[in-house]
């Protein structure tokens, strides 16, 4: 009998991404945020912390130039003490941001957790814009107080800006109902002489709605004699019920972090001014934590991340996989678009949208009809490695008994890992294999047909950035020949593998033996009756 064996490479290969946020060791857990008013003085704090510009610049190639920077404390203007506006770390992963500047009503030494008493310091006067406003939009209010604001001009080199912020309040909880305090980001184009915008709304709601405690909440939080439903409670983060130990924060609760962001227009001078005040008394103070080095003109990365794609935030891209950026949400008409790795443009990626496939430094410069041409923030796009894993091959057996076992296949793949570590199931569809859904259950005895293309779910249990694969392989139906006829056997596999001889046979006698006559290559085990192929080996093999 005349054995030929073919190695085949042909395995397919999917990932896909899901993003997991793993809390350490009770120890971090516990930490409260750190907070300063004198680590760095507010030009810094703007330049270097909310920009990441280098010292002693005002602006680089990407985020263009800062100026006329200001601030002001409870109506007093420039104060060179105050301790409404300074800097925070955090290293409490129950708290989604990890450094940047925080703006409070109150005091910046009371915000650190745990929440052990009511923060409700007095710092001053309010803020007229931000009461003509708010009395704009039809809310009942009499007053702003201690008021922070931060001012500054900027001037961009690209289309769009944003940066990351979250809201936090001593009124969630008791008053989360009916009373707020306030809070805006106004932009305006000078150059433009165009009309004040707000970027603090609640995201994906029309109308405009600025976020609040009454805007963002969750009813499960409200105090006995409280009874308002949930609004928006998507966007609501984390409660912190007063004497609540081992909170970051002393604040009630806080918001998710959300992005503000707006379109603008190269080369053209805007002002931007960040306030919050309490409304209508000085008590019960809130916040706004600005996330350090966010405020950026960056690439459209659906969601992804601003300022790359990396494996230290669980953002980077999957080991096979690819992913679409954008340089604006659709193609601008008149303009031209140049991506470029590591400095290189790429060839032919001339559309306002590029998918990203290997890893690098990535930018996307555009140009004007008027030859000015602006270039995003470049950004470092990072791969997660392939798992440890190995390649399925192909399964075979007879036409008269169509039963296949798949778990030499698990055994390959697994490549000597760990079964728990590496969960590996059977699936009929490449869909249920990505999702994990409907696996194969009779893995030892499953009936196929000719042709039939097994997939291969394997989940990463071990690395936590959860880039989980699928593997496929395919069952072939073969005619064996009859003991006592010179008939031969054409075996085509995907890998090198073990065969049994007598199972691509029928009608042996017991008892008897195989022999080697000839061929070359592979390995002939004669007590065990296998033979195991290489690559374009054949064996002539008698019963």
């Amino acid at each position: 009998m005349l054995i030929k064996h073919y190695l085949i490479f042909k395995y397919m290969k999917k990932n896909f991404f899901l993003l997991l946020f793993f809390l350490s060791t009770a120890g971090v857990f516990s930490q409260p945020i750190v907070t300063s008013t004198n680590q760095y003085n507010i030009y810094q704090l703007v330049k270097e912390k909310l920009f990441s510009l280098s010292p002693g610049t005002n602006g680089n190639a990407c985020t263009g130039s800062i100026s006329n920077i200001t601030w002001k404390v409870g109506g007093v203007s420039n104060p060179t003490v105050q301790n409404s506006i300074g800097y925070f770390t955090n290293t409490n992963p129950a708290f989604p941001l990890n450094s940047g500047i925080l703006m409070t009503t109150g005091s910046l030494s009371a915000a650190p957790g745990p929440n052990t008493n009511t923060q409700s310091a007095t710092t001053g006067a309010g803020d007229n814009q931000l009461l003509t406003y708010m009395q704009g939009l039809g809310l009942t209010v009499n007053s702003y107080n201690d008021a922070a604001i931060l001012e500054f001009d900027f001037v961009p080199l690209t289309n769009t800006m944003s940066f990351d912020f979250l809201f936090a309040s001593e009124e969630y909880g008791q008053f989360q109902c009916d009373y707020s305090d306030a809070f805006a980001f106004f932009l305006k184009n000078v150059t433009a002489n165009t009309p004040v915008t707000n970027l603090a709304s609640v995201p994906n709601v029309t109308p405009f709605t600025p976020i609040s405690v009454v805007t963002v909440r969750d009813q499960a939080y409200n105090t006995p004699g409280n009874n308002c439903p949930s609004v928006n409670p998507n966007y609501f983060g984390v409660y912190n019920a007063p004497g609540t130990p081992n909170t970051a924060t002393n604040f009630n609760g806080h918001t998710v972090v959300m992005t503000a962001r707006s379109n603008v227009i190269p080369n053209n001078l805007y002002h931007i001014k960040l306030v919050i005040a309490d409304r209508n008394d000085n008590a019960y103070d809130s916040a706004i934590f600005l996330g350090a080095g966010s405020f950026n003109f960056p690439v459209q990365t659906n969601g992804f991340g601003s300022t790359g794609f990396l494996q230290s935030d669980g953002t980077a891209i999957c080991y096979g996989q690819s992913r679409t950026v954008q340089a604006q949400l659709s193609p601008t008409p008149g303009v031209s678009y140049t991506w470029k790795k590591n400095g290189v443009a790429i060839p032919n990626s001339n559309n306002n949208n590029y998918t990203i496939s290997t890893p690098g430094t990535y930018n996307v410069t555009i140009t004007y009809p008027n030859s000015i041409q602006s270039s995003s923030c470049p950004f470092v796009v990072e791969y997660f490695p392939a798992l440890p894993l190995g390649n399925p091959i192909d399964l075979y057996a007879p036409v008269g008994s169509p039963f296949f076992n798949f778990t030499p296949n698990k055994t390959a793949v697994l490549n000597g890992q760990s079964a728990t570590n590496y969960p590996i199931k059977f699936h009929n569809t490449l869909q249920n294999a990505i999702d994990f859904a409907s696996p194969i259950t009779n893995i030892t005895n499953y009936q196929g047909y000719d042709g039939e293309i097994i997939y291969m779910s394997l989940e990463d249990g071990v690395s936590g950035n959860t880039c989980n694969e699928t593997r496929s392989f395919i069952l072939h139906l073969v005619t064996q020949p009859t003991a006592g006829s010179n008939e031969s056997v054409t075996v085509c596999r995907e890998n090198v593998g073990l065969i049994s001889l007598s199972s691509i046979i029928t009608g042996e006698d017991t008892g008897g033996v195989w022999t080697y006559t000839s061929g070359s290559g592979g390995s002939f085990d004669a007590t065990n009756g296998t033979y195991t192929p290489n690559a374009s080996s054949s064996s002539v093999n008698q019963f």
